[in-house]
């Protein structure tokens, strides 16, 4: 949202290419005509189907995600295309110059220790926080729940405060807002199903009740496991999970198996804490 409000700020078209699972950097340099299947480089590709020009803003989303093959490192095609001093990059397949200078080329990733330090001295790096829990709940009621009205011919969708305290802090538990979103539509979905799988009014209103009877059991993280004031019982602990640029906290037991002889065997790669963790939970 963020790239397209850009590009409509700057009057340009606007253009998103997902390059998750790329492993060959001919996609982004085109293929000479010689070998079967030829095909142009993916921004002459995209462009032409879309039907818009050299002055688009470009979207390249999740390049954190591409890998390395045996056609080679996909990330190499990249320095010439985002080198300023460079005005055209060349198409294998059309093997002419395109002129690049109009273009507006944005990067979307999640871990920037996956980009190359050399691809990253040719960005202006733009960190971007995490929704908070009150910007979860404004752009699930003024965004979202127009979004899917439009999408079901309904006038809007209106939600009780209490329910969109619910649905964003028990239910979509994660950083965006597309649990949010397919949340919402599960709702939205059930209700029409409990009248025929019509809606009986332009105006569809959303109670706790129907959050709790669509979505089911909550997916609260570990933070709410242990209540605080709480007293811990024997063989619970509170745990701390990282993964990526965020983490959670969740509560973890153990248990005794007298029927269980052997050691417990820890495969995988813990780290050092964790082993001193699992250590600490048999003893």
């Amino acid at each position: 949202s963020s790239a397209e409000g850009i590009a409509k700020a700057m009057g340009r078209d606007f253009l998103k290419i997902s390059l998750g699972g790329i492993n060959d950097p001919r996609v982004f340099k085109g293929t000479s005509r010689v070998y079967v299947n030829a095909e142009p480089s993916i921004i002459v590709r995209e462009l032409a189907k879309e039907g818009k020009s050299l002055s688009t803003v470009i979207l390249f989303d999740e390049p954190d995600k591409m890998e390395q093959s045996h056609a080679g490192n996909p990330y190499d095609p990249l320095h010439e295309l985002l080198d300023p001093n460079q005005k055209y990059y060349y198409d294998e397949y059309l093997e002419c110059n395109i002129p690049k200078n109009d273009l507006v080329i944005l990067l979307a990733f999640n871990d920037i220790s996956k980009i190359p330090d050399t691809i990253l001295d040719r960005m202006k790096i733009i960190k971007c926080e995490s929704y908070s829990s009150y910007d979860k709940k404004q752009i699930v009621r003024n965004y979202i729940a127009n979004k899917i009205a439009k999408t079901y011919g309904l006038e809007s969708i209106l939600i009780s405060d209490e329910a969109l305290d619910l649905l964003v802090d028990e239910y979509s538990i994660s950083l965006g807002v597309r649990d949010c979103e397919k949340d919402l539509d599960r709702i939205v979905v059930r209700k029409a199903r409990e009248n025929g799988g019509n809606f009986t009014h332009d105006i569809l209103e959303i109670g706790v009740n129907d959050v709790r009877i669509a979505l089911g059991s909550n997916r609260l993280r570990g933070l709410n496991d242990i209540p605080k004031g709480e007293k811990i019982l024997p063989g619970q602990a509170q745990a701390l999970a990282v993964s990526g640029n965020y983490g959670s906290c969740f509560a973890i037991q153990t248990m005794i198996n007298e029927y269980q002889d052997e050691p417990v065997i820890v495969t995988g790669l813990p780290e050092g804490s964790c082993r001193e963790s699992i250590t600490d939970a048999m003893f």
